[in-house]
C-alpha cells in the first residue's frame, strides 16, 4: 500500500503516525553490558551518615524536627547535609515517627457502685 500511495498517505489512511512507523521499522538496539553505578558528588559517606544519625538521636536534638536541627546547626556555623537528606536518613533508619516526647496517660477505670445491702449504696452513709 505504501508503494502505491506513499508513506504519508498510507499512515493517514491507517491512522498511524509516521513517527510510530519509523520506531517500528528502526527499533533501538538493546544496551549491551551493565550500567555503571552513579555516585552523586555530594553523596555522604557511611561515616558522615552515621554522624548525622547520631546527632539527630542525641539528647540535644532528639525531640526536634530535622528542619529545626538543620537551622540550629547552621546558626552555629556547622553544615552537615540538607534537610531533605536528614529526613531521608531518618526514613531509612525507620525513625520518621513523632520525635517529641509524648505524654502517656494512665488507663482510667470506670467508677462502679456496689450495694452493701437492700436500699443502701456503697457511699458509706446510712439512711435511718
Amino acid at each position: 500500500m505504501e508503494k502505491a500511495v506513499g508513506t504519508v498517505t498510507a499512515c493517514r489512511i491507517l491512522g498511524v503516525s509516521r513517527a510510530t512507523l519509523h520506531r517500528r521499522r528502526n527499533p533501538k538496539p538493546p544496551t549491551a553490558g551493565e550500567r555503571r553505578p552513579f555516585h552523586h558528588p555530594a553523596q555522604l559517606s557511611e561515616d558522615e551518615r552515621h554522624t548525622v544519625l547520631e546527632l539527630l538521636a542525641s539528647p540535644r536534638f532528639v525531640d526536634k524536627s530535622p528542619g529545626q536541627v538543620w537551622a540550629t546547626l547552621l546558626d552555629e556555623g556547622l553544615y552537615l547535609c540538607s534537610q531533605a537528606t536528614m529526613y531521608r536518613l531518618l526514613r531509612e533508619a525507620g525513625q520518621t515517627g513523632e520525635r517529641r516526647a509524648q505524654a502517656r496517660h494512665p488507663a482510667k477505670k470506670k467508677p462502679e457502685l456496689q450495694a452493701r445491702g437492700p436500699r443502701r449504696s456503697g457511699r458509706g452513709t446510712s439512711r435511718n
